[in-house]
């Protein structure tokens, strides 16, 4: 892991104050352009996945990183065990319970797995973008899975945009003979 390093800069009174170089948030410029990326089926899904999982996480759903690594696996495809133990997973879920109650304190009464709604404007727009790519790598990946469903599911539902200031992407998905 690359070290991280010090940087010092002034805040709006010219006091110092110190960031990792790591931290220092990426201004995006403001542009119109259109991106393509190609990708497999499979990291259609693990790009689905993030970004379900980012969204999630951004409305103060914290129980998800609990979740992700219950049902992750290891590199060989192997369950992992490391949650077995019921006291370490409740201590995890107290550490998530807590760290969410200091992010989002108005949450603090829900309790857990209360949440901000996906709309909410208490949210990072990132989220937003975030949650509209899912909806759509989501049904496409559902059409190309089974594209005559014959139970219902979400999954196929038309995604229905949150952001407020990006259209809904567009995800097309080729057939490689």
């Amino acid at each position: 892991m690359p070290k991280r390093t010090k940087v010092t800069t002034n805040d709006d009174n010219g006091k110092p104050t110190f960031l990792s170089s790591r931290k220092k948030p990426i201004k995006e410029p403001v542009d119109n352009s259109k991106v393509t990326i190609t990708m497999t089926i499979d990291q259609a899904y693990t790009v689905m996945n993030a970004m379900e999982f980012y969204a999630r996480i951004h409305i103060g759903q914290f129980d998800h990183i609990d979740w992700e690594f219950v049902m992750a696996q290891d590199c060989n495809g192997k369950d992992r065990d490391f949650w077995r133990n019921e006291k370490d997973r409740e201590d995890l879920r107290r550490m998530l319970d807590a760290s969410r109650d200091i992010i989002f304190p108005e949450l603090k009464q829900i309790g857990r797995g209360g949440s901000h709604g996906i709309y909410s404007h208490a949210i990072s727009p990132r989220a937003h973008n975030a949650w509209d790519i899912y909806q759509v790598i989501r049904r496409e990946l559902a059409i190309h899975r089974e594209p005559n469903p014959t139970s219902y599911s979400t999954s196929y539902n038309t995604p229905m945009s949150v952001s407020e200031s990006n259209p809904l992407p567009v995800v097309t998905i080729e057939k490689v003979e």
